[in-house]
């Protein structure tokens, strides 16, 4: 009997042993990494561009919706809204800001209005090309830094850019060649400061008119002019309307790719990867596609039998000249420092 009781106190004690090793090795599903518990979320994407699948920009919202919802494992549902329905770049840019709106891709003169200093990105003639920009405001660099922390002051992150080439002027009057050109047209305004001080020193008459309702205005005789990327001239088909078009390359094509800083601070760590991963693989790709894009929609305007006027035959000193003041113009508003100004023309 002593015998069979030491056996089954023996037996009782190793089974104890076995459950405590298969007690300890059991993860804890709140700290083992995994996104079992990971609350499932909603990230709408805002923008200005048209729904058409053939645009690069329309394009890239739909990567950013694949990627990150791939990235997340299915823990991010993104939901797309292109051509302004969530509002105009700078209703949109408050939601985020306010939390109201997850994500949105706009340019810096959208942004302006919230975080001032993105206001001088846009000045007239301050980047070489696009490259050039982005060497100096993405990466480690000090002035990525300050936007960072500019723009968290807002509740807002960038994430990513989905550039456009630089801005252009096309209207259905005469060629341009310089700022002498440009005075008296009605030329179709961004709702921003920024836009409206560089058209006006260029020698137009700014009107603002939403992006949706151009292609109309236009043909009505609302204005005259339109000044944006090649890209979004063609996209809303104004080679129909514009019988010239000139390549001033009078302010930048960034458009950042741009999150809400409390929601994304609030994600799980698989969800935050998700959006940083996605959203820079979709700038990369954007940067790679977008000439060919430029080429087709220069080609456009030819076809349509625009007259159409490249960088080598614009007075670009003259558009230089005319401009020069607006950077001083913002910069006595207290928008952005001389310093930081002057670390962005390199």
């Amino acid at each position: 009997m002593k015998k069979f009781l030491c056996m089954l106190l023996a037996l009782v004690m190793v089974l104890s042993l076995v459950a405590c090793g298969q007690t300890e090795q059991q993860p804890d599903p709140a700290t083992d990494g995994s996104d079992a518990n990971v609350e499932k979320v909603v990230m709408k994407l805002a923008g200005t561009t048209t729904a058409d699948p053939n645009l690069g920009e329309y394009q890239a919202m739909l990567m950013i919706e694949e990627l990150v919802e791939k990235y997340s494992e299915g823990t991010i549902d993104v939901e797309v809204y292109p051509a302004s329905q969530l509002g105009s770049n700078v209703e949109f840019s408050e939601g985020v800001a306010l939390g109201e709106i997850e994500a949105a891709i706009c340019g810096f003169d959208g942004l302006g209005n919230y975080a001032p200093v993105a206001n001088a990105l846009c000045m007239p003639y301050l980047f070489d090309s696009n490259e050039d920009a982005m060497a100096k405001i993405w990466g480690d660099t000090d002035v990525h830094k300050a936007l960072d922390e500019a723009f968290a002051e807002i509740n807002l992150q960038i994430v990513g850019y989905v550039n456009r080439p630089f801005r252009v002027v096309c209207n259905n009057k005469h060629s341009i060649k310089s700022p002498e050109d440009m005075k008296g047209l009605v030329l179709r305004s961004p709702t921003s400061p920024v836009n409206t001080a560089i058209n006006s020193a260029m020698g137009a008459s700014p009107v603002t008119i939403a992006w949706g309702e151009v292609y109309t205005s236009m043909s009505q005789g609302a204005c005259d002019a339109v000044e944006n990327a090649i890209t979004e001239l063609h996209s809303i088909n104004l080679e129909q309307q514009c019988k010239y078009i000139s390549e001033t390359n009078h302010t930048g094509g960034l458009i950042p790719i741009f999150v809400s800083k409390a929601w994304f601070d609030g994600l799980a760590p698989i969800q935050q990867e998700a959006i940083i991963k996605g959203c820079a693989e979709v700038t990369e790709w954007r940067t790679n596609a977008l000439q060919e894009e430029v080429d087709a929609a220069w080609k456009s305007f030819e076809d349509a039998g625009a007259e159409v006027l490249r960088a080598e035959d614009i007075d670009f000193d003259a558009f230089k000249e005319a401009t020069k003041d607006v950077a001083a113009e913002f910069i006595a508003k207290g928008d952005f420092t001389q310093e930081f100004y002057d670390a962005l023309k390199g």
